[in-house]
Order: C-alpha cells, then structure tokens, then sequence
C-alpha cells in the first residue's frame, strides 16, 4: 500500500487488485495500490467509529436485535458494503490493514480483534456462508450420504441442539428444519478447529473430526478469523519499526488514532439558542442542573478554595467556554473567585494570561477545544489537591457518596461503581446521566460538553412540555463526526505542507 500526498498522483483503480476481489473476507490480501493521505486517515477513522460503536453496544447490555439495528446504522453511514460496489471492498480493505497497524501493540490488540470479530459476525448474516468458504479457502467438506446414514441420529441430535441455542427454542421454526435434514446439512472438520463447540458439547466427534451443523459454521469461521487476525497483528507489530523513519506524518496518525475523539466539534457552543451566552451568575444552577460529575467536582472545589490547580483550570476553562461563556465573562469570573483570597493584582499578573490563552488571545493564537472523554480519561492520574480528570476512575467512595447525595437509587449506584470498576468510565457517565434525567434511556457520552448540551436540551423539553429529543430515548443512533470530515477548528495543526491533508478531529494539549 503506497501513500501519496494527493489524488492527483493516485492511480486509477483496477477490478483486478486481488485484495478486493471478494465483498466479506479474512483480509489475507493487503492492498498494494496507491492511496492518498485523505484515504488513509479518512477512512481510518471511519472504521473507528464503527468499531467503537460495536464497543459501546455490548457495554450496554444492549439484547442482540438492538445490537444489530444499532450497527444496521453506523456501518451504513461509515462503512458500507454494498453488493457490486468494489469502491466500499476497498475502503474496507484499506481501512482495516490501517487500523491493524494502529493496534498491533500489544495492549491494543485484545480490543481490535474482539471488535473485528464482531463486525465480521454481522456482516456473516448478509452473506452465502458456502459462497464465504469458498472464496476464502476454507475446506469443510459435507458429508457423503454413507457417513450421513452412519449417525443420522446422532447428527439430528446435533442439528436440534443449535436450533434451540440460535433459535431460542421457537419449536415451530425448528420442526420444519430439522424435517430437512440431510448430507448437505453437515460439514466435518478435525475436532480441534471446532474446540468451543466441543467443550459446549453441541456437536459429534468421531474418529476425530468434529460434524457441524451448517448454520453452526459462523462460529467456526469467526474462531478461525481471530486466529488468523492475532497472527497477523503479531506480524505487522515486529515489521512496523522499519517504516517509522519513512513516514513520520503517519507514524504520528497511527500512534494517535486510538486516543483521537471522533465525535462534535465544541470548540464553539451549540446550545447558546436555548440558554444564550452563558454568564458568571448562571454558573451555580447549571452545575447542580446539568453539568457532567467532572465538571461540577471542580465547580465545587472552585467555590470551596477560590482556586484550581493549571489542569483543572484547563479543563473546567475550556469547558466553559465551549457552553458558551465569552472571554469577558470567563475573566470575571475566574477573577471574582480568586480573588477572594488573593488580590486583583496577583490574578492578572499570575492568571489572567492563561484564561485568554484558552480563548486563543496570547501565545500562538490557537483556537483550543474543550477536552473530550478520551482526552480526559487518558491523561495522568491527578496529583495531590487536584480535583480535575475522570471521577469514575478515581475516588469511588466520593462518587458513590455523591451519587446517593444527588438521589440516586442504591441499586443504580452500586452498577455505576461496578461500571467505573471494570473500566468503562463513560458507559457509567452514562447511566449517571439517564439516573438524573428521567425518561432517557440508551444514552452515549463521549464529551463533557455533549453531556450538558443533552441536559440542556432535556430540561428545555421538559418545561415547554415537548416530547424529549430522539437522541436522549435511544430511537437514534448515536451522533458523530461525519465520515472522514471535521471541522478545521477541532484538528490539529499539522507540520506538513501538502494541501490535501484531511483534518482528523484531535484534541489539543495543554499549553
């Protein structure tokens, strides 16, 4: 796969690339065509969102005909694959060797496999799982009629068992099949390729080779993949370092894209039509009403101490001006808390500068953008009277005594806890927002300011008696980024020259 700078210098694309030959596969083919930087990141990103969203369903405990409905969705918006359009075989192709690269550290790979994994088992559900083994090599033979009649009862046994299990046990569909049956019906394999179905004992072993029922075949085929993709990861992982030196535009992008936040840009405030710009004295009511756990900590500990450490100014202040709070508004504001306990002259020569830095007036002018849940789960752990970061990764004897502070159930604390517990911080954001705000359900959090402007809007509902935002009852999919684009204020500056890079949404540093 070469990487130009433009699309001027791609190649027109073939049919004959064999990497795109067929529409669903084990990607065993890399693509050796040109492609451009926009393709390489764009579509990158894209195939991120999707693999997150598979992420963020099964987080929820979402039943599998809402998980499906859900990816329905996204892989039509992010990553189609039409019948007949070779165009989506090789965005797909391609972004996948690009995120395998991205995920082939050791810490990263469980994730990507496990989500691929579960991309490819959807996308099994539209396909002709004979036509599949075919095109990918993968020799399960069915039975002969004599082998058939050898153990017919045992395999109508087999066959009645993954009815139920796929099925649910809906006897009137299984009777129909199973009246079916025949050579056709079953494949053999050695016992071992088929070793989760073995030890759940739902198929026949005999003489060693495994027979499996042909609509068991899709476990057997999603086992194989993840093989194949561990492999491959392991591969791609010990041959990367020879290209660092090459293409240090894309080292960066591959080292990064697993942290980048791919969701809206709340560099400017979008929810000024329904409160206006936010001021100082509207500060208290929004934090008890509808700011995030994260910002109503450092809210509170601004009121309490009349100070915050840099990063938690640098995080709340960015926050605030991503509600709406103009540079005037957040100078007075961080101005009257400071200087209750120290004088004026000492917050402008000490903090007035940083405050305006936010909004882009010192320093080199940049047009910095609230921090995201990514950002602010992957940063350090905070330090000794600091107050910023992720509550649901800190202290959880104080989030669990500010949850029940706030009203919350007993039962629904213990399962943000348990959610915070097992590391999923924004699912357990999650359920916090859905606990405070009646009536929502199958809500996703991805930014502090995506959480306020979904408060806003509910409690905006609420008063004028209208029914409640198709976002915040689960009847829509989750929002984001659109495909491969971002606004230029939510990326970064890049150091290349190249007119045609794309702007990938990041977020950036602290100055």
């Amino acid at each position: 796969m070469i990487v130009h700078r433009s699309k001027k210098s791609r190649v027109k694309h073939k049919a004959s690339y064999p990497a795109y030959e067929h529409r669903v596969s084990f990607y065993k083919i890399p693509p050796t065509e040109n492609v451009t930087i926009e393709e390489f990141e764009g579509w990158a990103i894209d195939r991120l969102q999707v693999l997150r969203e598979i992420d963020n369903a099964k987080m929820k405990g979402l039943k599998p005909d809402e998980i499906n409905e859900r990816l329905n969705k996204v892989v039509a918006k992010y990553l189609p694959l039409r019948e007949g359009n070779e165009q989506d075989i090789r965005k797909d192709v391609v972004s996948h060797f690009v995120l395998r690269m991205a995920y082939c550290n050791p810490a990263d790979r469980k994730w990507f496999i496990t989500q691929e994994r579960s991309l490819l088992d959807h996308r099994l559900t539209d396909v002709s799982i004979t036509d599949f083994l075919e095109e990918n090599d993968l020799d399960y033979p069915t039975l002969s009629k004599e082998e058939y009649d050898s153990v017919q009862d045992d395999l109508k046994a087999v066959a009645e068992t993954a009815l139920v299990f796929d099925r649910s046990g809906v006897v009137n569909k299984i009777v129909p099949l199973l009246a079916k049956l025949g050579p056709h019906s079953f494949h053999k394999m050695p016992f071992e390729e088929a070793a989760e179905l073995v030890a759940q004992r739902r198929v026949l072993v005999r003489g060693g080779q495994a027979y499996i029922y042909h609509e068991q075949l899709v476990s057997i085929i999603i086992g194989r993949f993840q093989g194949h993709l561990a492999e491959a990861l392991l591969h791609t992982y010990k041959a990367l370092p020879q290209s660092r030196e090459r293409f240090q535009r894309l080292t960066h992008f591959l080292d990064t894209v697993s942290k980048q936040y791919l969701g809206v840009d709340y560099s400017q405030s979008r929810t000024t039509s329904i409160t206006g710009n936010v001021t100082p004295d509207q500060v208290d009511g929004f934090a008890k009403q509808s700011f995030p756990q994260c910002m109503r900590n450092m809210h509170r500990r601004l009121r309490t101490d009349h100070h915050l450490k840099h990063a938690g100014r640098m995080q709340y202040g960015l926050f605030l001006k991503g509600i709406g709070m103009s540079l005037e508004d957040a100078l007075n504001f961080w101005r009257a808390e400071f200087t209750r306990v120290r004088t004026a002259q000492q917050f402008e020569s000490q903090y007035a500068y940083n405050v305006r830095h936010h909004y882009g007036k010192e320093g080199k002018s940049a047009n910095y953008t609230p921090y995201s849940c990514v950002k602010i789960i992957s940063s350090p752990p905070v330090g000794s009277g600091e107050t910023h970061g992720c509550p649901y990764r800190q202290d959880l004897d104080t989030l669990a005594r500010d949850l029940q502070n706030q009203g919350i159930s007993g039962s629904t604390t213990k399962n943000i806890i348990e959610l915070s517990q097992g590391g999923h911080f924004t699912i357990a954001c999650a359920k916090h927002f859905e606990a405070l705000h009646a009536g929502t359900t199958d809500i996703s959090v991805v930014h502090p300011n995506g959480y306020f402007e979904m408060s806003v809007k509910y409690h905006a509902a609420k008063q004028s008696g209208q029914p409640l935002p198709a976002n915040l009852t689960g009847n829509t999919a989750p929002s984001a980024a659109p495909p491969s684009t971002a606004p230029p204020s939510a990326a970064a500056p890049s150091s290349s020259t190249s007119s045609s890079t794309p702007s990938v949404p990041t977020d950036t540093p602290a100055p």
